[in-house]
C-alpha cells in the first residue's frame, strides 16, 4: 500500500473542484498523522445553500520495522516485540500462516509475542499488521524462529549506531551452564567501540569513531563439563550526521517556473522532506521524497517566505537535520536591449546593453561567439566600448549574473556588423631595438623609414594587398633577410627582426695539392674549402698564383672553389694563395700554400745499332742509341752495359754521349746489351735488352 489518503469522508460536488494540496508535513516516528477539517458550502440560482464538513486524514506509508525474531529456549520464558512505522494507530496484529512454536502466541494489540516454548521445533510463520484507517493500510512478513534446548545466543541483533556518538548494546546468552564468557570470534568490531563480557550478558559500548557496515561473529562459552559454546553473527551499521550541504536557494521568478532542490548527505538514505516552519511562496511545494522545490509562484515582486526544512534519515537509529531558508519571488531576469547598431572599423565606437528584474547591481559578460578584437564589455555596466581593429559580422552571446545569494542568469544573443576600411592599415614592427635602420618596403606599395630611438617602425595608410618588409644596415645580418607580409582587412604588427655583426669570412683551408706537395701532376687544378660563419653569407673568391714570392692575382671574384692554373712546369716550385670576400666586402687572406710538380723521366733509350738480333756485325762496330728527356733543360747520363750473357754486366757509367766502343769483338758471337738513362733529377729510365752476332771470318 503506498502514500497517504484521503479519507472516505471527504467528498466534492460535480460543480466543485478539490483546490486544497496535500500537506507537506513530515510524519515523523513521534508524530501522529495529520488531521485536518475543512467546510464546504454549495449555494444554487435560487440562493439556496449546504454546508458539510469534511475531514482530510494524512499518514505515511506502513512499515514493519523488525525483519526478524529471536530464537527461544526450550522451558525458558519468552518475550519480543514486533514493531511498526507509519499509518493509524492503533495496530492490529495477526498470524495469518503458519504457526508460532508451541508454547508461544501474539498479543494482537500490542505484536508482542511472548510464553513458554515446550519443545525443541523450528517455525516458519507469516504476521500481518494492519492500522486503524478505513480501508486499513496492512504489511505482511515472514519470520523464522527455532527452539533450542542448548547453549544459543538468545539476542537476534544488536542496534546500529551514529558516528562519534556514544553507543551501547547487549547481547545475552539461554541454557547452558552459567556463569558465560564472551569474546570476538571473527570480523572487526567498528573502530572505537571494545567488547567486554559479564558472567550474563556481552557488551559492545564507547563511541564509534568511523561510519561503515561491520559484520564480526561473537562466542559464548559456558561453565558446563564438558564446555558448550555458541557462535553468532552479527551486523551493525555505523551512519554518520545527516548534514544539509544546501545553503541558500535561488531567488523565485514571479509567473515563470521554479525548480531548486535541496541537498543532504550523510546518514542513511533516503530521506524524507518535510516543513516544520513556516511556508514556501504561494504555488510551490517541497517533493518530500526528493527535496525538490518547484512550482509556478504569482505572488508580488518582492514577496520573501522564510521556512524551516527537516530531513530525517531511514537508518535505525534515525537521525535528521534542519535548517531555516528564505525564497524571495522577484521578477525575471532579462536583457532588455534588442540589438547593436553597426560599427566602422578603427573608429571610436559606443553602445549601451540594459537589464530588468533580478537583484542589482548586475554582472555583464561575453559567454559565447566571437567578439570584435578592440572592442571589450564593461563588466558593471553592460556598456560596448573600443575601437574594433578587424571588420565582419561577428554573433556572440551576453549573459548577465544578478546579485542574489544564489546568482540568476540571462542570456540574448546579439549580431554586430563591423564596415571595413580603405587605405587605413599599418604594418608595424621592430629592428632588434636598434635606432637608424632603413627598412624599405615593396610590394603592392613602395616607400622607406628608418627606426625610432626603440627600433620600431611604422608603415601606415595602406591597402589590402602583398608586402616586403627588408631592414638594412651595413655590416649587420638580419633575421630574417626580409618578411613577406599580407593585409587583408587587418593590421599586421610584430613583424620583427634580429641584427647581429656581419662576421669575416673563415681563412680558407684544405689546399689542393696539399702544401708542400711534390711530384704534382703538370694538369693540377688548384682546389680550397671556404666557409663563413654567417650561414646565409656568400663567398667570392681572388687567386694569387705563379712561381715566385709574392705570387701575382690571376683571378678575381669567382665563386667556385678551385682555379685551373693551365700546363705547368715540370720539376718547379709554384707558390699560390686564395683570398675569401663575403657578401659585406669582409675579407680574409689565406695562407701562402706552395708545390712542385714532378720530374718526368728520361726517354726510353732507342734506335740501337747495331739494329737489335742483327748478325754477321763487325769485330770493330761501335754501339750507338736515341736518349734524351722530356723535360727542357734536364740533363741525361747514360748507364751501358754490354756482353755475352743474356743478362750483360755494366761496363760503363754515366757518360754523356749516345755512344760507346767495346773494343774488337770475338767472331760468331753472340752478344747482349741495354742502356739506362739517368736525369739530373734522378729520373731512371731503363732500356730493353738488345742483341747482335757477329760475323764468321
Amino acid at each position: 500500500m503506498g502514500g497517504r489518503r484521503i479519507s472516505p469522508g471527504f467528498e466534492q460536488s460535480k460543480s466543485q473542484v478539490l483546490c486544497r494540496a496535500e500537506s507537506t508535513r513530515k510524519i515523523s516516528f513521534q508524530e501522529v498523522p495529520l488531521v485536518e477539517k475543512l467546510r464546504k458550502q454549495v449555494s444554487d440560482g435560487a440562493g439556496n445553500t449546504a454546508t458539510k464538513e469534511f475531514f482530510w486524514r494524512v499518514s505515511d506509508d506502513m512499515v514493519l520495522l523488525t525483519q526478524s525474531v529471536a530464537d527461544g529456549a526450550r522451558g525458558k520464558p519468552y518475550s519480543y516485540l514486533l514493531e511498526a512505522d507509519g499509518g493509524f494507530l492503533p495496530y492490529n496484529w495477526q498470524i495469518i500462516s503458519g504457526s508460532l512454536p508451541d508454547g508461544l502466541s501474539l498479543k494482537s494489540t500490542t505484536g508482542v509475542v511472548s510464553g513458554t516454548p515446550t519443545t525443541r521445533q523450528s517455525r516458519t510463520f507469516t504476521v500481518r499488521v494492519s492500522d486503524s484507517d478505513s480501508p486499513a493500510q496492512y504489511v505482511d512478513q515472514l519470520f523464522y524462529m527455532e527452539v533450542t534446548d542448548e547453549l544459543y545466543i538468545f539476542t537476534e541483533k544488536i542496534p546500529n549506531g551514529r558516528e562519534d556518538k556514544p553507543y551501547i548494546a547487549t547481547v545475552s546468552a539461554r541454557l547452558g551452564v552459567p556463569p558465560y564468557t564472551w569474546s570476538l570470534d571473527s570480523g572487526v568490531l567498528p573502530p572505537g567501540a571494545t567488547l567486554t563480557s559479564s558472567p550474563t550478558v556481552a557488551t559492545l559500548s564507547r563511541t564509534p569513531t568511523q561510519k561503515g557496515t561491520y559484520t564480526f561473529a561473537l562466542k559464548v562459552r559456558d561453565s558446563g563439563t564438558p564446555t558448550g559454546e555458541a557462535i553468532k553473527e552479527f551486523t551493525v551499521n555505523i551512519y554518520d550526521e545527516v548534514v544539509i550541504e544546501t545553503s541558500a536557494l535561488k531567488y523565485a521568478f514571479r509567473a515563470l517556473p521554479y525548480s531548486e532542490s535541496i541537498v543532504a548527505t550523510g546518514g542513511a538514505s533516503p530521506y524524507r522532506w518535510s516543513l516544520v516552519q513556516g511556508n514556501l511562496p504561494v504555488g510551490l511545494t517541497l517533493n518530500s521524497t526528493t527535496g525538490l522545490i518547484s512550482g509556478i509562484s504569482h505572488v508580488a515582486s518582492g514577496h520573501s517566505s522564510e521556512f524551516k526544512v527537516r530531513v530525517p534519515d531511514t537508518g535505525n537509529p534515525s537521525d535528521f537535520a534542519e535548517r531555516v531558508f528564505t525564497i524571495y519571488v522577484i521578477d525575471a531576469l532579462e536583457i532588455t536591449t534588442e540589438e547593436i547598431q553597426g560599427a566602422l572599423q578603427k573608429e571610436i565606437f559606443e553602445a549601451s546593453l540594459t537589464a530588468k528584474g533580478g537583484i542589482s547591481p548586475y554582472a555583464w559578460s561575453i559567454s559565447e561567439g566571437a567578439f570584435p578584437e578592440g572592442l571589450s564589455l564593461d563588466l558593471q555596466t553592460g556598456m560596448l566600448l573600443g575601437s574594433p581593429s578587424v571588420c565582419g559580422s561577428f554573433d556572440f552571446t551576453v549573459k548577465i549574473t544578478d546579485s542574489a545569494p544564489v546568482p540568476h542568469e540571462a542570456a540574448r544573443a546579439f549580431h554586430l556588423d563591423v564596415i571595413c576600411c580603405l587605405s587605413c592599415y599599418e604594418i608595424t614592427g621592430n629592428v632588434a631595438s636598434m635606432e637608424g635602420v632603413r627598412v624599405n618596403l615593396s610590394g603592392d606599395a613602395t616607400t622607406t623609414t628608418d627606426t625610432d630611438a626603440e627600433g620600431n617602425y611604422r608603415f601606415a595608410d595602406l591597402s589590402n594587398g602583398n608586402y616586403t618588409v627588408t631592414p638594412v644596415l651595413a655590416g649587420h645580418w638580419m633575421t630574417p633577410l626580409a618578411r613577406e607580409v599580407t593585409v587583408a582587412n587587418l593590421d599586421v604588427s610584430s613583424t620583427e627582426f634580429e641584427v647581429r655583426p656581419n662576421q669575416p669570412p673563415s681563412a680558407p683551408s684544405t689546399p689542393s695539392p696539399l702544401e708542400g706537395a711534390t711530384s704534382v701532376s703538370l694538369e693540377a687544378i688548384l682546389s680550397w674549402t671556404g666557409s663563413d660563419p654567417d650561414p646565409e653569407d656568400t663567398l667570392r673568391y681572388t687567386v694569387r698564383f705563379g712561381a715566385s714570392l709574392p705570387p701575382p692575382e690571376v683571378a678575381a671574384s669567382q665563386t667556385g672553389t678551385n682555379y685551373n692554373p693551365g700546363p705547368l712546369l715540370p720539376n718547379t716550385t709554384y707558390y699560390w694563395q686564395t683570398v675569401a670576400t663575403d657578401f659585406h666586402g669582409a675579407q680574409t687572406e689565406g695562407p701562402v700554400w706552395h708545390f712542385r710538380t714532378l720530374n718526368r723521366p728520361p726517354n726510353v733509350p732507342s734506335d740501337p745499332v747495331p739494329v737489335n738480333d742483327a748478325t754477321d756485325i763487325s769485330l770493330t762496330t761501335m754501339l750507338t742509341w736515341s736518349g734524351g728527356d722530356p723535360d727542357a733543360g734536364d740533363t741525361v747520363l747514360y748507364d751501358v752495359y754490354f756482353g755475352t750473357a743474356q743478362d750483360p754486366p755494366l761496363v760503363a757509367e754515366s757518360l754523356a754521349p749516345t755512344a760507346y766502343d767495346p773494343g774488337e769483338l770475338s767472331p760468331n758471337t753472340n752478344y747482349y746489351w741495354k742502356i739506362v738513362s739517368k736525369d739530373s733529377n734522378e729520373g731512371v729510365t731503363e732500356g730493353p735488352v738488345w742483341s747482335f752476332r757477329t760475323l764468321n771470318r
